[in-house]
């Protein structure tokens, strides 16, 4: 793509028609229902499927649960959102998030050290996902959608992550 002439040129990423908030406590319910309502493919042809381990997983759950915010967009696409309800409902952007989440709150897995159904009291209340609906009717714009949102960064190391670790390590050290 490019060069643009103007700033005006340049295509823009898809315009979101639907916004809502959805509590974790209220996701596998959201969730299911729109898989049988609108028949919502979580897993399209063009996601990479299921890849973080279950360390992973949980570090993300872990993260939300201290306040993180980082993370809590899921961006779906369904051409007829809220008219006529015809084409594909497919999720965009947030498998692993939204993977990781629904399968901590069926215990499949700990966070610091329990599981959920081991936990007192309810999950916070700002542990909730952003779910934005786009309208884009072709599939060729999806996967571009997809490409503009999955390229161009670039993943930590192990070795770059380990070299924090250690920072961090002889800073909680200085600080005793």
């Amino acid at each position: 793509m490019g060069p643009f002439k103007s700033y005006q040129d340049i295509p823009t990423h898809p315009q979101i028609h639907y916004h809502i908030n959805v509590d974790w406590r209220d996701l596998d319910h959201v969730i299911n229902r729109y898989v049988t309502e609108h028949h919502l493919q979580l897993c399209p042809d063009f996601q990479r499927g299921h890849v973080w381990t279950k360390a992973q997983k949980a570090a993300f759950v872990e993260y939300i649960l201290q306040g993180g915010t980082s993370g809590m967009q899921l961006y779906f696409n369904h051409p007829g959102w809220m008219s006529t309800f015809k084409g594909d409902f497919v999720l965009v952007d947030g498998l692993q998030r939204v993977t990781a989440v629904l399968e901590y709150l069926d215990n499949k897995f700990k966070a610091f050290g329990k599981y959920h159904r081991e936990y007192e009291g309810r999950i916070p209340s700002d542990a909730q996902f952003d779910i934005n609906i786009a309208k884009v009717q072709t599939k060729a714009e999806v996967l571009k959608w997809y490409l503009w949102m999955n390229t161009g960064g670039t993943p930590h190391t192990k070795s770059e992550i380990q070299r924090v670790q250690q920072l961090l390590a002889i800073s909680e050290q200085e600080e005793q």
